[in-house]
C-alpha cells in the first residue's frame, strides 16, 4: 500500500535471472478510511501530535502524525466499523481520544491545556527557600533549582480516575514530604508553602488482645489531609513484636498496625517536631477467631522450602519453611507459594515473580498450633475455548476466585493452556465481549463454549468529562467485564454494543474538574435488547 492508494495481490511474476527486472505496480485510488485535524483549545492547529487510530474488529493500529497545518489521515481499515482515534502532544496539552465510523475525513480533534501545580518549598526551621528539590508522582518527576523554591509543573493526562491525590517533595538529607494535590476547575492546583524539615521516629510494638506479639504491618499516615501516606511500608519484627519507623516527615501522623488475616490497629493522633523520637504504647490488633499457626512447607520431594514466599498472606519462611502466622479458621484451597522470591526496597513483592507451586488443602482448627503443608507443582489446564462455536484467537483473563488472582492467557486457534489447580475459573475476553464462570480440571482437555451477544447499551451521563463506562456480566456470584468504553471531550452519552443476554452492573466513572464521580446501576438484558440508561 501507498500513501495515495492501495493494490491488489499479484503472483506468478516472471523473473529473469543475469539480467535487470522491473515490475509495475497501478494502484487503485482510494480515500483515506479517517481523517482530520487537531486543534488546541484557542482553535490553532497542533504540529507533529502523534495520532494513533486502532480497529478492535480488524486488531489493528495504525500510528501517524499532524503536519504543519494539524491535519492528519490513515487508511487500511476498510469500509465499516468504528475506530478509536487517540492524540497525544506531550507539552502542555492533555492527549485526547475519541470513537468515529470509518470513513470519517473531517475529524476535529481539540485537546484540552493541561492541568498545572505551583508551590513553594520552605526550610521549617528558618523559612529560607530549598533551592534544589525533586517533585514526583508515579509517571512525574521534575528537578527544580529555584532560588526562591518555587515550582510549576504541566501535568500529563490520566483517565479513568482523578488526578494523583498526592505528590512528593524530596530534599536531599531530609524526609520527603507528600502533599494533596486537587485539581481546580481553571485546571491548575496551588499547593502552597511546602515545609521541610529534620526527620522524626516513632517506636513501638504490636501485640493481640491477650499480649501476644504479631508480625504485622506497620505505616505511618499523614492525618493533615486526606489520610495519604507520608512514610512507606515497615516490617515489625518476629520476635517482640518492636518496630521502628525512622525518616517520618514532621507533621500530623497517625501510626497503623495491620495483619492481612487479622485486622489493623492504630495511635492517636501524633503530632512529630523536628528530631522526635518518640516511643508509643502497644498497638493491639483483636485476633478473636484466629490462632497463630507454625507452618512448615516442604516441597513435592520432603525437602523444606526454604525461604518460600506465601502471596496470600505476605509472609516468608525461614530456612527450614518454617512461618508463624495468624490464620482465622476454616479450610485453605489452591494457596500459592512461589520460591526464589526476595522482599524489595520497599517491602513489596510483584505477584508474577518466583517459581510458583501450590500448597495441597488444609484446615486451621480452634485448636491448630502446628502443620506440616506439602506444597505440589502447578497442573497444566489445557482445552479448547470457542466463541460461537470458532474457535478463539485473542487474550482470556482466568480470575481463579479461591486464590483471588488472575492468569492472563493468550489462546490461539481456541487452544490455551494455564499453570494452576483443577477449580471454578471466571473467564472473561473483553476483546470479544464474552465471558462465563467454568470448572476447568487438569489433566483432562477441557471445551469451553462462549455465546457472544447483539444487546447493547446507551448511557446517558449526568455531565461532561471524560467518562469511562464498563459492562460487567453476573456469572454466578462474581461480576466480570467484558466491555468497555470511553467518551472524553463534550460528550454527555456513551454506547456499549454487542455484548451477550443476561445480569449487568453497569458502572460509570468521570475525572472532571478536580471531582472525582463512580456511578452503578444493575439492569437485565435480553438477547438483541438494547437498553437506555439515565445516570
Amino acid at each position: 500500500m501507498s500513501d495515495e492508494g492501495e493494490s491488489d495481490p499479484v503472483d506468478g511474476v516472471p523473473l529473469c535471472g543475469s539480467t535487470t527486472n522491473y515490475i509495475q505496480f497501478l494502484m487503485r485510488k482510494t480515500e483515506p478510511s479517517v481523517g482530520g485535524v487537531v486543534l488546541t483549545p484557542e482553535g490553532r492547529p497542533v504540529t507533529n501530535a502523534t495520532v494513533f487510530v486502532g480497529s478492535v474488529e480488524l486488531h489493528r493500529t495504525v500510528k501517524t502524525s499532524t503536519d504543519a497545518c494539524g491535519r492528519f489521515s490513515a487508511r487500511g481499515f476498510g469500509s465499516g466499523g468504528v475506530l478509536d482515534i487517540s492524540v497525544m502532544e506531550p507539552t502542555e496539552h492533555c492527549s485526547e481520544s475519541t470513537n468515529v465510523h470509518v470513513g470519517a475525513c473531517d475529524v476535529t480533534v481539540v485537546l484540552k491545556r493541561a492541568p498545572m501545580i505551583t508551590g513553594r518549598v520552605l526550610y521549617m526551621a528558618s523559612s529560607a527557600p530549598v533551592t534544589n528539590f525533586v517533585v514526583e508522582q508515579i509517571r512525574v518527576r521534575r528537578s527544580v533549582q529555584n532560588p526562591e523554591g518555587r515550582f510549576k509543573m504541566n501535568l500529563p493526562s490520566r483517565h479513568g480516575g482523578p488526578w494523583p491525590d498526592t505528590f512528593t517533595i524530596a530534599v536531599d538529607g531530609y524526609p520527603p514530604v507528600s502533599v494533596e494535590c486537587k485539581i481546580g476547575r481553571d485546571g491548575k492546583c496551588d499547593l502552597g508553602d511546602i515545609l521541610i524539615g529534620a526527620a522524626a521516629t516513632v517506636r513501638g510494638r504490636v501485640v493481640n488482645h491477650e499480649g501476644v506479639p504479631m508480625v504485622a504491618n506497620v505505616d505511618a499516615v499523614r492525618r493533615d489531609a486526606d489520610d495519604h501516606i507520608a512514610h512507606g511500608y515497615v516490617r515489625s519484627a518476629q520476635g517482640d513484636g518492636s518496630f521502628v519507623v525512622t525518616n517520618i516527615a514532621p507533621g500530623k501522623v497517625q501510626i497503623s498496625a495491620s495483619h492481612n488475616m487479622a485486622g489493623t490497629a492504630y495511635s492517636g493522633l501524633l503530632t512529630l517536631n523536628p528530631g522526635d523520637d518518640i516511643t508509643l504504647p502497644d498497638l493491639v490488633i483483636v485476633t478473636t477467631g484466629c490462632v497463630p499457626v507454625d507452618i512448615q512447607l516442604v516441597m513435592p520431594d520432603g525437602t523444606p522450602a526454604a525461604n518460600a514466599f506465601v502471596s496470600r498472606w505476605y509472609a516468608f519462611a525461614d530456612d527450614s519453611g518454617t512461618l508463624c502466622h495468624w490464620l482465622p479458621i476454616g479450610e485453605y484451597r489452591g494457596l500459592r507459594v512461589c520460591m526464589e522470591v526476595a522482599p524489595g526496597t520497599t517491602g513489596f513483592i510483584e505477584e508474577t515473580s518466583g517459581i510458583s507451586h501450590y500448597a495441597e488443602p488444609f484446615s486451621v482448627m480452634p485448636t491448630t498450633r502446628s502443620l506440616r503443608v506439602r506444597l505440589h507443582t502447578p497442573e497444566k489446564i489445557t482445552g479448547v475455548i470457542r466463541v460461537d462455536g470458532k474457535p478463539l484467537t485473542d487474550l482470556v483473563i482466568f480470575f481463579q476466585p479461591a486464590a483471588g488472582r488472575n492468569h492472563f492467557v493468550h489462546v490461539t486457534d481456541g487452544a490455551f493452556e494455564v499453570d494452576a489447580p483443577s477449580g471454578t475459573y471466571l473467564l472473561n475476553c473483553q476483546g470479544r465481549h464474552v465471558g462465563s464462570l467454568v470448572e476447568l480440571r487438569g489433566g483432562e482437555k477441557n471445551i469451553v463454549e462462549l455465546t457472544s451477544g447483539t444487546a447493547s447499551i446507551s448511557a446517558v451521563l449526568p455531565m461532561e468529562g471524560p467518562w469511562r463506562i464498563m459492562a460487567l456480566l453476573k456469572c454466578g456470584a462474581y461480576h466480570t467485564v467484558i466491555a468497555s468504553c470511553r467518551q472524553t471531550g463534550t460528550y454527555t452519552r456513551g454506547a456499549i454494543d454487542e455484548i451477550p443476554a443476561g445480569e449487568y452492573r453497569i458502572e460509570a466513572d468521570c475525572a472532571a474538574a478536580g471531582v472525582y464521580t463512580n456511578i452503578t446501576k444493575d439492569i437485565t438484558l435480553g438477547e438483541g435488547e438494547r437498553k437506555e440508561i439515565t445516570f
